[in-house]
């Protein structure tokens, strides 16, 4: 039968082939394709540089492993501008491209872009080259060329492109060197601040760090300026410094007799007379013949130094005689015994009358008064030795009878036979005021009596009397102790002895005794014995002991579960339950679950539905009663689940086999029911034919979970496409034929020939065609077979419709804005109708065209499409044809 020509919107298998080589575009030109950029390298396919660094994605793909990378960064990376980090991209640091610094660097091979720091300054290379301030070259580790790394000079604070940053003639790296000892500073160019740039000090020789290299007292400076030896501090030899002859005698450090009057500075300086006066030239000094170190006054001599056998003073009282030298020292003899007091003398060569040689008398107006005098028991100081002779004396002291340490204070009788007051002392537990003895303590005793003596009395002998002072006795009472029950606090016990002195007690029993409180502690029920006594001491006797008994009852105790409330009705699940039990006494609880529960620890886990009950006792011991029980009860409900099912695709009948993927929420095995051209065997569906194919799937539940609904989904089970071929063809018909003989459906040029069903059609019509089939199973649909593409010619006019599509001009593709379309007047006479379609099939676009000259044109934006690829088909002399676009 014949076919009917159909408009077309849409042939997507003519394009198939052509769509999935877009796979391998290049849409940015940097040597990746889009899918490589996308699946593998995750850079943009839309921009040659993605990380923009100079370099292309290509070239730093084809450049991960470089030979020698370095220790910062292990190679390129397009998704990294700046691999090592240094403030300098990529391309800036590799040769060949636009934003290469390569060429403004000394040294090229150095600078890397794997190295954060080329030169090893400490610097990074970023750093370097963009520095707001100097002009680092990053390629070089001391860019001034001074000694100091880059690095070391931003840390002092030189200028790391001058040599010399204080100008002092001294480069940066030999005055910086010099820091870890005495060097000058770098910073600085007088660092001592002398007047002397470091450098002239450096090339004189004085120290460029002190004001006063040799300290003389006059700066290097005043030095060079009064011509004198910053390195000298006695320029001209004289015994005195240039400082002291500058600032302290005004004399010439550069002349060593500033007056010229034949003696050295220094020389007149010890001599007393003036350095600068040529008339003080000389010193006196005076003849000593017997060279006892005193001259002659009448016999002197003149010189800048002492002569040999002179004398600088003129004391001596006989120049002829060594022991009559200066003048001697007499003393005045007021009672004539032969020795003067030291307070009266007078210094002369010779002894004046009522004087004598020798001093010392500590009593002149006494003439048995003197050095060495006899002595006699007079209280006077007779022989001046500083001892006065004393008379003697005597103490009386009556015997002290033994004592009891209860006994009161007792008065002493003790006189010396000089009258004067005797003083006592005592040891052992007594004491004293004035002659009154009070008794502190049992033990020996003894008191001692004694005279000083004064200016005429001698000391007297001391006397001692001892006795004994014995213990006292004491008394004790000790109140009875009420019984108790355990638990009480503790019991005070009262207990007092005559002496005030502390009870100790000891106990028997269950308790112990606090001595901080006096107070016994209850430790346990049962009897307790109590033992009071009085231990004494030092001076008191042991008291009798005195012993109280008494009973400690048992304590009854209360048991509560605390948090009731906590244990309500739930639906089951991993629940956990704090249990809180209070106990008066302390003592543990005994705690019994019954039910879908366990105890864990200090919990109840619930481990299914049904009811929990909890029951907790404590039966008490040796000191507490049993506590009556406490229960609760509470009810766990069975817990719902859900159940979902991962959606059923169509498959091919050639398919092996079809998972099936169901889960409950609660993790329980799955169970399906199917039906159609499939066997299912666990959690697998095996493909038996082509058709529909329904799934059921639930879950039973169990004890402690409820059923899931019943879950449903269909899916086909698709045909094997035919084959078709041109089984027949004549000059004025064509036969189709397709492999498949059941359920076929034929299309030509893209439209469903709804009459046409059989294995056979017929073409008759002359025409272009494309024809291709399908098979339909259940409106199971097979995809489409291959298409028989065929020019069917009129054998009398000899005419056909087609035509060739390389006439067409399509540009730009890849289109970013808008596309332009040439469609030669020789292919369509009529208007072509051009339109934009999803790869689905979707129109979304129409393209206007208008005839311009010998052919039909179109420019038309297409900037608001997303990116990616579309359809764009063409209705030219009722014929349709597509070609494949990609939107950038």
């Amino acid at each position: 039968m014949r076919l009917y020509q159909l408009y077309l919107l849409l042939i997507f298998s003519i394009f198939l082939f052509s769509v999935n080589d877009s796979y391998g575009q290049d849409t940015d030109g940097d040597g990746l394709s889009d899918s490589d950029e996308i699946n593998i390298y995750t850079t943009d396919p839309t921009k040659p540089d993605t990380d923009g660094d100079g370099l292309t994605d290509g070239f730093e793909i084809d450049n991960l492993d470089v030979a020698n990378p370095g220790n910062d960064a292990p190679g390129y990376d397009p998704l990294t501008a700046d691999v090592d980090d240094d403030g300098l991209l990529d391309g800036q640091e590799t040769q060949g491209t636009s934003n290469s610094i390569l060429s403004q660097v000394a040294n090229p091979n150095i600078l890397s872009p794997f190295l954060r720091d080329s030169d090893g300054d400490g610097i990074s290379d970023g750093d370097e080259f963009n520095h707001p301030t100097f002009d680092f070259d990053p390629t070089l580790f001391d860019t001034d060329g001074d000694n100091l790394d880059d690095g070391r000079e931003l840390e002092l604070g030189t200028d790391p492109t001058n040599p010399d940053t204080d100008g002092d003639g001294l480069s940066d790296g030999d005055e910086a060197n010099f820091l870890i000892g005495i060097g000058s500073d770098p910073l600085k160019s007088d660092t001592d601040g002398d007047g002397i740039s470091d450098g002239q000090e450096f090339t004189q020789g004085t120290d460029p760090t002190k004001t006063d290299s040799d300290g003389d007292g006059l700066n290097d400076d005043e030095e060079i300026a009064r011509n004198t030896f910053p390195l000298n501090a006695d320029s001209d030899n004289d015994g005195l410094t240039d400082g002291a002859e500058v600032n302290t005698h005004n004399t010439n450090p550069l002349e060593a007799d500033s007056d010229g009057d034949g003696c050295e500075d220094n020389q007149e300086v010890l001599s007393g007379s003036d350095p600068n006066d040529p008339s003080e030239n000389t010193g006196q000094f005076y003849i000593d013949n017997d060279g006892d170190g005193f001259g002659d006054p009448s016999s002197f001599v003149i010189s800048c130094e002492t002569p040999v056998g002179y004398a600088a003073n003129a004391n001596d009282c006989n120049d002829n005689n060594p022991n009559l030298g200066a003048p001697q020292t007499w003393f005045r003899d007021n009672d004539g015994d032969g020795f003067g007091a030291d307070s009266q003398t007078i210094t002369n060569c010779s002894q004046p009358s009522g004087y004598v040689a020798q001093g010392g008398d500590c009593n002149d107006s006494n003439v048995e008064i003197y050095p060495g005098a006899p002595t006699q028991p007079n209280g006077l100081d007779n022989n001046c030795d500083g001892i006065i002779e004393k008379f003697n004396q005597q103490i009386t002291f009556e015997v002290i009878a033994n004592k009891v340490f209860t006994d009161g204070s007792f008065t002493l009788a003790v006189t010396a036979t000089s009258g004067l007051p005797v003083s006592l002392s005592a040891e052992g537990p007594i004491t004293i005021s004035g002659q009154e003895v009070s008794i502190i303590g049992a033990g020996v005793a003894s008191i001692t009596a004694s005279q000083a003596g004064n200016a005429s009395y001698n000391t007297a002998e001391n006397v001692t009397r001892t006795f004994e002072i014995a213990k006292g006795n004491q008394t004790l009472t000790f109140d009875p102790i009420p019984n108790a029950t355990f638990g009480d606090p503790d019991i005070p016990v009262l207990a007092t002895a005559s002496t005030g002195l502390p009870i100790t007690f000891t106990i028997q029993g269950s308790g112990s005794f606090n001595a901080d409180t006096s107070a016994v502690i209850i430790n346990a029920a049962g009897t307790v014995t109590v033992t009071a006594r009085q231990l004494g001491n030092a001076n008191f006797n042991p008291s009798e002991a005195i012993q109280r008994t008494f009973e400690i009852l048992k304590a009854d105790q209360i048991l509560e579960i605390e948090n009731k409330t906590v244990f309500q009705d739930a639906v089951f699940d991993s629940l956990k339950y704090p249990l809180s039990i209070a106990v008066s006494s302390g003592l543990l609880p005994n705690v019994e679950v019954t039910g879908p529960a366990i105890l864990e620890n200090d919990s109840v886990v619930i481990t299914g539905a049904g009811v929990v009950t909890i029951i907790a006792t404590q039966n008490g011991n040796e000191n507490f009663n049993a506590a009556v029980p406490d229960t609760v009860s509470f009810t766990i409900f069975k817990r719902t689940q859900d159940i979902t099912m991962d959606s059923l695709q169509a498959v091919v009948v050639s398919s092996p086999f079809v998972l099936l993927n169901a889960s409950t929420s609660e993790n329980l095995p799955v169970t399906y029911l199917v039906e159609g051209p499939v066997n299912l065997t666990n959690d697998t569906l095996f493909i038996d034919n082509a058709g529909v194919v329904s799934v059921e799937a639930f879950n039973p539940g169990n004890e402690n979970i409820n059923p899931t609904d019943t879950i449903r989904q269909t899916f086909c089970v698709n045909p094997l496409p035919p084959t078709v071929l041109i089984t027949l063809a004549e000059p004025d018909s064509v036969v189709v034929s397709s492999s498949s003989a059941e359920n076929i459906a034929w299309y030509s040029n893209g439209a469903l020939l709804p009459d046409e069903n059989e294995q056979f059609i017929t073409v008759v019509d002359t025409g272009y065609y494309e024809v291709f089939a399908n098979v339909n199973v259940e409106g199971c649909f097979s995809v489409n077979s291959d298409t028989i593409s065929f020019n069917l010619i009129d054998p009398v006019t000899g005419i056909s419709k087609s035509f060739d599509k390389s006439l067409i001009e399509l540009y730009p593709n890849p289109v970013s804005s808008s596309i332009t379309i040439n469609i030669p007047l020789e292919l369509s006479g009529t208007k072509p109708e051009i339109f934009v379609f999803t790869l689905q099939g979707s129109r979304i676009l129409e393209i206007p065209i208008q005839r311009s000259g010998n052919q039909w044109s179109a420019l038309h934006d297409i900037s608001t499409l997303a990116p990616g690829v579309y359809v764009l088909g063409m209705t030219i002399n009722e014929r349709f044809t597509v070609f494949r676009i990609i939107k950038d």
